[in-house]
């Protein structure tokens, strides 16, 4: 693939005792994992070049943009214009149908009838690329958690967001299900998207195209995938696993 802009670069990034020193980049198209054991600090980095947290230090330049020391208003419109998040806890409204919580952002972003009525065409054109066409009415009891994370994944695009955030979007999913969120991932890095996710799963970090190990708030070393062709995912995986004891994953 090729890059043609920056999309996020991260310059001695520093977060209290949490993260230490941190510089990378993120280009644009480009989907890329953070991997690390537990306490290392990828939640924490992901929630600071989100712009949902505060970092102690350093610079944070998202599209163009240096987030570090903007007010939370100003935070907030850039998160919603510019980002899209998808959690391991999915954060649908039990009150509001599954095209209803889809719809949500959008809704808030731009208001008005006729706003609404492209709002509601936009998500049954996401639903259906994501294979959850069908579903629009259903609650979200009614429905598998594969199903319900391509909801969610669907909401986090409805402002076209420059890039997606993802924290282990797939921890909590079975193998058939989990594969049904990283293919919509796929697709949705195929189709432009920039996408930076935090994962334990070997598998699903050795489909991206980089990725960043982090081992007690520091950047210990980052994985090219790039020479694998996507299809060779058994090659990719097994290159990933050898890097990953490498490291002492």
């Amino acid at each position: 693939m090729n890059f043609m802009k920056r999309m996020l670069i991260v310059k001695n990034l520093c977060k209290e005792e949490i993260l230490k020193n941190i510089d990378f980049e993120i280009n644009e198209g480009e989907m890329v994992a953070i991997m690390g054991p537990s306490g290392s600090g990828k939640s924490t980095l992901l929630y600071q070049i989100s712009g949902m947290d505060q970092a102690s230090s350093g610079e944070i330049w998202l599209d163009g943009r240096n987030i570090c020391g903007l007010s939370e208003k100003e935070l907030a419109k850039i998160r919603l214009e510019s980002c899209g998040f998808v959690f391991q806890q999915m954060n649908m409204l039990e009150n509001l149908s599954i095209l209803q919580n889809i719809v949500l952002p959008a809704d808030h972003l731009e208001k008005g009838k006729k706003k609404r009525q492209e709002h509601r065409k936009r998500a049954l054109e996401l639903m259906k690329r994501f294979s959850i066409d069908g579903l629009e009415e259903r609650s979200i009891t009614q429905v598998s958690g594969g199903q319900l994370q391509r909801a969610c994944i669907c909401r986090s695009l409805m402002n076209a967001p420059k890039i997606l955030f993802a924290d282990e979007q797939t921890g909590a999913l079975h193998q058939n299900a989990s594969k049904e969120v990283m293919d919509a991932f796929l697709r949705a890095n195929e189709s432009g998207t920039t996408i930076l996710l935090v994962t334990h799963d070997n598998k699903v970090a050795s489909q991206c195209d980089r990725i960043l190990y982090l081992l007690d708030g520091e950047l210990k070393g980052t994985l090219d995938l790039g020479s694998f062709a996507r299809t060779d995912d058994k090659a990719r995986e097994q290159y990933t696993n050898q890097w990953l004891e490498k490291m002492g994953w």
